[in-house]
């Protein structure tokens, strides 16, 4: 999920700031379609049936940190069209299974 969320973000020459956002925005809205997805599944669920935002917040700063070790590993890369439709392709079958059930 990080390293998707990374390669697209890294589609354009936005200054890197603007990337590591990016990149955690998608992966928190990943989040958002893959909690809905294992609850209605009963994969996970949460206390009281409320997902808390502190769940969120860990995505954000976990992926940061992923961010961080790519950045500071691959510098120079060229996105791959494999890893970024990963991410897409992930969401969509997800939220195609929510719709289903």
């Amino acid at each position: 999920v990080t390293l998707s969320a990374w390669h697209i973000a890294s589609i354009n020459k936005y200054p890197l700031w603007q990337k590591f956002l990016l990149a955690g925005v998608l992966v928190v809205m990943f989040d958002l379609n893959l909690e809905q997805f294992a609850s209605a599944y009963g994969l996970w669920s949460w206390q009281g049936g409320v997902i808390p935002l502190y769940n969120y917040i860990c995505w954000f700063v976990v992926a940061q940190l992923w961010f961080f070790v790519f950045h500071k590993f691959a510098p120079k890369f060229e996105p791959s069209l494999y890893v970024v439709s990963a991410l897409p392709l992930m969401a969509i079958f997800f939220w195609l299974m929510l719709v289903i059930s």
